[in-house]
């Protein structure tokens, strides 16, 4: 069952990475499929613990975080080296190629405080590791806030900012 289950979430991350749309607007990118906003280069490598708060202080108007698995998993694409899509700049180094999820490990033999996903952009795929060891990671925003060009927040005529679909 299990493997059935993983199948089909591998399929649809296939069918999900096929149709992202990411635009670069200055040092962040749009993901017009996923209405998300991503940063367009990794934060320095750091613990999953680490990483989550550092994500959390990139606050100008919503809640930056680290992306779920399946978000990471679509900016990949695997006829590019390495595997992610070439709005990003992860840059040549190995050591970039390796970007935390947001997910820990809940089953199986790891507790849950002990062990989180990340995505290895040398082969495109999720792996586990112990949430103490170091990697780097794209920080995203899912709440649809509009950028311009220069990736700057678009704002109404009152200093408001622009939410995307609204």
């Amino acid at each position: 069952m299990i493997k059935k289950l993983a199948i089909v979430f591998g399929v649809l991350l296939i069918a999900a990475s096929a149709f992202a749309a990411f635009t670069r607007s200055g040092n962040l990118v749009n993901d017009d499929t996923n209405n998300l906003v991503w940063t367009r280069s990794p934060a320095r490598e750091l613990p999953w613990a680490e990483m989550e708060t550092y994500a959390g202080t990139l606050d100008p108007v919503g809640l930056w975080r680290l992306p779920t698995r399946a978000e990471l998993l679509s900016t990949v694409v695997s006829t590019n080296s390495p595997q992610i899509d070439s709005a990003f700049a992860i840059g040549h180094s190995p050591s970039n190629w390796s970007l935390w999820t947001s997910e820990e490990v809940t089953e199986g033999d790891y507790s849950l405080s002990a062990r989180a996903y990340f995505v290895f952009f040398s082969d495109g795929r999720a792996y586990t590791t112990n949430k103490r060891s170091y990697h780097a990671a794209l920080i995203v925003r899912g709440d649809g806030y509009l950028l311009d060009s220069t990736g700057a927040y678009l704002r109404d005529s009152v200093g408001l900012y622009l939410q995307g679909g609204a």
